[in-house]
């Protein structure tokens, strides 16, 4: 069994944003003009490709794709420059801004920072975006239009807020000279879709095609708690991805696991991730 493999892991909390770490990652970037949770995600990425070992050289950056899910990126910034406008009244905001309120504001700032000249793409899927990026990435690597995608997934994040989160992952095409072992294997992803079908039998449908593509049995598996989310937060299926990579690459789990997420909107989506071999899965 193999796949594409996840080969680097980050996963940062919104109240991070200042923390050292966190600074340490974004060193040298131009902070200014990009909002928090733009900088979350770039640091992920970092994170992610820092875990990866993917280093100056490692890969063209040609060859490097970014995928990221989101529903509501730019959501403030925009809400901020409306009312600006409609109220001379209201403290200016900076037309530096601007950018920030494309809802593909963190998937182009984090490719143009990181220098990523492969695929793009904004996935906004409510809770499913997560699945849906991964599947872009998976086909991205399939098809050869790239040797790495950083995948992520950030929702609207507020200073003063505990909640939100910024997570990432870097999904590769092994073998690779220099790099990290396998963390865990992509077997299969499916998302699927239908419009006033019950959530149920949607997820069901998704799960059944992410099994059959990894070419396991339903009884073999172990589910976590699949992420049901009312379309907003497109986060909770990476962090879950990112636990369950980690779970197998400590041997905490013996694999193969499946992550599912779902969506009040009629959206499902479900990744069968298995253990990486040793020998045979290592990126190097």
């Amino acid at each position: 069994m193999s796949g594409p493999a996840i080969t680097g892991t980050g996963c940062l909390p919104a109240t991070s944003g200042d923390a050292p770490a966190v600074l340490e990652l974004l060193r040298g970037e131009r902070l200014r003009a990009l909002n928090l949770e733009t900088r979350l995600l770039l640091a992920a990425a970092r994170l992610a490709l820092r875990d990866a070992a993917v280093g100056d050289g490692a890969i063209a950056r040609e060859r490097l794709g970014v995928a990221v899910a989101t529903c509501r990126a730019g959501e403030a910034d925009y809400a901020d420059l409306l009312l600006a406008a409609l109220d001379p009244d209201r403290p200016p905001v900076s037309p530096a801004r601007g950018p920030q309120t494309g809802i593909n504001a963190p998937a182009a700032v984090v490719s143009i920072r990181l220098g990523a000249r492969g695929p793009n793409a904004t996935l906004s899927n409510g809770a499913v975006g997560g699945l849906d990026a991964l599947r872009y990435a998976a086909d991205a690597l399939a098809a050869g239009r790239a040797a790495a995608m950083v995948v992520g997934a950030v929702e609207r994040v507020q200073a003063d807020e505990p909640a939100g989160t910024a997570a990432a992952l870097v999904l590769e095409a092994c073998p690779r000279t220099g790099g990290a072992r396998a963390r865990a294997l992509l077997a299969g992803v499916a998302t699927a879709f239908a419009a006033g079908e019950r959530v149920a039998r949607t997820r069901e449908r998704a799960r059944r095609s992410a099994l059959a593509r990894a070419a396991v049995e339903d009884g073999d598996v172990e589910t976590l708690e699949d992420a049901v989310g009312a379309g907003v937060d497109s986060v909770a299926a990476v962090v879950r991805l990112v636990e369950a990579a980690e779970r197998l690459h400590r041997g905490a789990a013996r694999g193969p696991l499946v992550v599912g997420a779902a969506d009040a909107g009629g959206g499902a989506g479900a990744a069968v991730l298995v253990k990486a071999r040793r020998e045979a899965d290592a990126c190097a």
